[in-house]
């Protein structure tokens, strides 16, 4: 699939011995889980390889297999770095930006399923594995995998499968076809267990009673436009400073609001204090179109961006009008 690429990432793996695997600025269960899968194949192949990131593990990715060994400790004697899942320069900047200077002088590799926008690719990339028709990264790992005879033990197939079924809402979206469908069916052959991975997810992300009641305030929160095809609702700065170090916010309703009878396109609005972020779930696809607006991206029905310049009310009032051009075209 990915034959002379996948050859071009093993010539350059061959030259390596250290590798560092930076994180995007926003964690989540396929970038954190296909960065340890490569770890762990790199490591078997007798390399030291370090998952990196300096942002906080939130308590609802404890379930991903073998999270502990991320670290927030940068190895600046790396001589690959491999930057999975990240959607382009502007999602991975924190890590990107304060070590660049080390990244432009070695080689840098990207693997994603996210295609970036002309001004969002990240510059000194030396290959890139880019398959916007991957559900997850992690389907991409597995791929270059079979392709180049690496060794896949159940370890390593549980933190594919957790990659594949997380980004694909267990194997629920649009993305998934039959190929998909089929490395599940190989990686449950060699031992991992979907019933597993959604229990130990389930736990990691169940909500105490706090977080519940603040659901519920989120619930009623919602507002509908556009006859009831646009829902959106709106998070405070507040709000962001108490629960973002347990998870973000617009976890915990954006699905709500997309799953709204009548609901075409679900947004939330958070205030930072400093930029306010939108992401986006659809039923249609525009979310990625409207992203591009605002200068985020991501995918058709998934997409996310942020905005420094201007107020939530003002990120909202243009939202609105984006997004009710793109339903009506």
């Amino acid at each position: 699939m990915y034959t002379e690429k996948s050859k071009k990432l093993e010539t350059i793996l061959r030259d390596s011995k250290k590798i560092v695997f930076p994180q995007p600025n926003k964690l989540d269960a396929d970038s954190l889980a296909s960065a340890l899968a490569l770890k762990r194949i790199f490591e078997d192949m007798g390399k030291e390889a370090i998952v990196y990131t300096s942002q906080k593990i939130k308590e609802n990715l404890s379930f991903v297999p073998n999270i502990e060994k991320v670290t927030d400790q940068f190895p600046t004697d790396f001589d690959l770095a491999i930057l999975v899942d990240a959607g382009g320069l502007k999602e991975a900047d924190i890590s990107l930006n304060e070590y660049r200077e080390l990244f432009e002088e070695r080689p840098f590799v990207i693997i994603d399923h996210h295609i970036p926008e002309e001004d969002n690719k990240i510059p000194f990339s030396d290959l890139e594995i880019i398959d916007p028709d991957a559900p997850a990264t992690g389907q991409m790992v597995f791929d270059i995998a079979k392709e180049l005879g690496w060794k896949i033990d159940k370890e390593i197939a549980d933190m594919l499968m957790t990659s594949i079924m997380l980004d694909t809402l267990f194997l629920t979206i649009p993305r998934v076809k039959e190929k998909d469908l089929r490395s599940v069916s190989e990686l449950v052959a060699l031992g991992s267990s979907i019933y597993e991975i959604k229990r130990n997810h389930d736990r990691a992300a169940g909500y105490d009673l706090d977080l519940i009641k603040y659901k519920a305030k989120l619930i009623n929160r919602i507002e509908l436009y556009r006859n009831g095809t646009i829902g959106i609702v709106q998070i405070t700065k507040e709000e962001m400073d108490k629960y973002e170090s347990r998870l973000r916010p617009s976890d915990l309703i954006v699905y709500d609001i997309q799953w709204l009878k009548g609901v075409e396109v679900a947004a939330t609005l958070s205030d930072t204090g400093e930029l306010i972020r939108c992401s986006m779930r659809a039923h249609v696809p525009v979310a990625q179109k409207a992203a591009k607006h605002f200068g985020g991206g991501g995918h058709e029905r998934a997409a996310a961006f942020v905005v420094e310049d201007k107020s939530l009310a003002e990120v909202k009032e243009e939202l609105i009008e984006v997004l009710s051009n793109l339903l009506e075209n």
